[in-house]
């Protein structure tokens, strides 16, 4: 078993370099609430709340399509009862939209597979995309807070957290953008004479008539905040890239350095010629005085 003693020495030179390494950074841990009032703190905590909405808003949906289905009996007589189709993430109907058919009959079963549209990739890829934004402002806020000198010392980590906020308002804006694509063609599939259209045979004509589509509003709001999330990650990106290497070597290019003296004005042009003059002056009056 390994053993720790005064030198810190820890099992094999792998291990042993991960231990002093957690170590040196558990010993810089300081909470620094401040970050979060900076632009690049706030916006992650805004950004967590957002993708809570995105993932959240797609999958707690649950609506269904109504139509009337009119039955006649062997005595002529008529009645009507209203059906829904329901659907829901990841909005597979083939899987997850069924009905009771036969629905002029008493003994009824339930039927899948007559709806064979499929909208789950988009779908899913966009709670794919919310989610794991969620995981990464929980690792990234509290990392902000607790170890913030790592971000403004080591440049890896500052470089790390542009480049990843940068894949991810790329992948917010594909995600939305076919979620969007896709939401709008689904909104056009669950219109109760589509829907009837694909009962095929189950609906005779005049047999069944549309009451009403499925309530998409919220899946609606869901797009909404995806986009929101790209727009609100990529004006982070401008904050996150002043904190690298590559602005601050940028910038400070364009500034000369403070302890080089002859960036003073004194040793430069007008001002140069100023102080010899004044010497030259004095030194006029010192021979003066001596010859005089």
């Amino acid at each position: 078993m390994a053993q720790l003693n005064k030198g810190l020495t820890v099992g094999p030179v792998p291990v042993r370099f991960l231990f002093v390494s957690i170590m040196d950074l558990l010993s810089n841990v300081k909470a620094d609430f401040e970050v979060l009032r900076e632009p690049r703190g706030f916006m992650r905590v805004v950004q967590l709340v957002l993708a809570i909405f995105a993932f959240a808003t797609i999958t707690s949906v649950k609506t269904g399509t109504q139509i009337r289905v009119y039955c006649t009996s062997a005595s002529n007589v008529t009645s009507s009862h209203k059906i829904e189709i329901n659907y829901s993430y990841p909005f597979r109907f083939k899987k997850t939209a069924d009905v009771m058919l036969p629905f002029c009959e008493q003994e009824k079963e339930v039927t899948s597979g007559l709806f064979t549209k499929n909208y789950s990739s988009s779908a899913e890829f966009f709670c794919f995309v919310g989610v794991v934004s969620f995981l990464m402002q929980v690792v990234l806020i509290p990392a902000y807070v607790f170890i913030t000198p790592v971000f403004a010392k080591d440049s890896l980590a500052s470089k790390l957290d542009f480049l990843v906020s940068v894949a991810w308002t790329i992948l917010w804006f594909i995600a939305s953008t076919a979620w969007a694509d896709n939401l709008n063609k689904m909104a056009k599939y669950v219109q109760p004479e589509n829907m009837i259209e694909e009962l095929g045979d189950h609906c005779q004509p005049g047999m069944c008539q549309p009451i009403r589509s499925g309530d998409n509003s919220t899946l609606t709001v869901s797009a909404m905040f995806g986009f929101l999330n790209m727009g609100l990650c990529g004006a982070s990106l401008w904050f996150l890239f002043k904190e690298t290497e590559w602005h601050k070597d940028k910038e400070g290019a364009g500034h000369e350095d403070p302890n080089n003296v002859y960036s003073d004005p004194e040793y430069q042009g007008g001002g140069e010629s100023q102080h010899l003059t004044s010497a030259d002056i004095k030194f006029s009056i010192a021979i003066s005085d001596i010859t005089g």
